[in-house]
């Protein structure tokens, strides 16, 4: 069902977890985030932000970076981020410039080793035991859209916590609403809201092929060399890889695809 802000902010501020999905390479669902910690900031929510990206082990690490303690680039090698997460790391500075202009935000690492499973019922183990600690706290998770599945962490924690938590999942740029909509009304406005149901909504805020083209370009890099550190290319050269006219970037691809 086509919604409003209006109602998903509504959920949004009524809710203890709000699960908020990422597509690693698509710098638009970070830009959706913030827009979720601005309007809970505005409100005086005391919120925890989880982050898949970040170990649950290097607390004290990420700690000492928001404080100051540690340069981005000490950060960065201290938690070996080249190796748990190879993803592009100037997407996610703008969570940690966001949060040290907002100390009043707390972040935590949610991630672990090892299966799928087990990194889902992790994620769901810490949360449940730190809201049980902090009752009056909203927690927001960015995890990957593949993990916030109805069956999965969002599932994980309804099983450990009591009926009267609210969680509101906010999946972003599915490719099944975004054509059935386009079919039905030929043409979409930017940042359309879909509502499944009273705890979960999509948010649509660009055509699905532009985060696959982020993809794409990722892939191309670690193609080319397997040992291609993203992060680290970028703090050497002060650039961001992926431009930010992407879609000239994915015309050229596109070209270069039917060629």
């Amino acid at each position: 069902v086509n919604t409003t802000h209006t109602e998903l902010n509504r959920s949004i501020l009524s809710s203890n977890f709000i699960f908020v999905a990422d597509f690693h390479t698509f710098d638009h669902c970070l830009k959706n985030l913030i827009r979720i910690l601005k309007l809970l900031v505005l409100k005086n929510k005391k919120v925890v932000l989880a982050l898949e990206m970040i170990s649950s082990r290097d607390f004290l690490l990420l700690d000492s970076f928001l404080k100051g303690h540690l340069t981005e680039l000490e950060f960065l090698e201290s938690i070996n981020l080249g190796n748990s997460w190879k993803f592009p790391w100037t997407h996610y500075r703008s969570i940690y410039e966001f949060v040290k202009q907002h100390p009043q935000i707390e972040i935590i690492g949610v991630n672990t080793s090892g299966t799928l499973n087990k990194r889902d019922t992790f994620c769901a183990e810490i949360l449940a035991n730190k809201w049980m600690e902090e009752t009056d706290k909203t927690f927001v998770v960015l995890y990957g859209e593949y993990h916030l599945a109805a069956n999965k962490i969002p599932q994980k924690l309804n099983d450990y916590l009591d009926s009267g938590v609210k969680i509101t999942t906010i999946h972003q740029n599915l490719d099944a609403p975004y054509w059935k909509l386009l079919k039905k009304n030929k043409t979409l406005t930017q940042q359309m809201v879909i509502k499944y149901n009273s705890q979960e909504f999509c948010l649509l805020t660009s055509p699905p092929w532009m985060k696959y083209e982020s993809m794409c370009y990722w892939y191309e890099n670690l193609y080319d060399d397997p040992d291609f550190d993203l992060h680290q290319f970028i703090i050497e050269n002060g650039l961001k890889i992926l431009s930010t006219n992407t879609i000239d970037n994915f015309e050229l691809l596109y070209k270069q695809l039917m060629h």
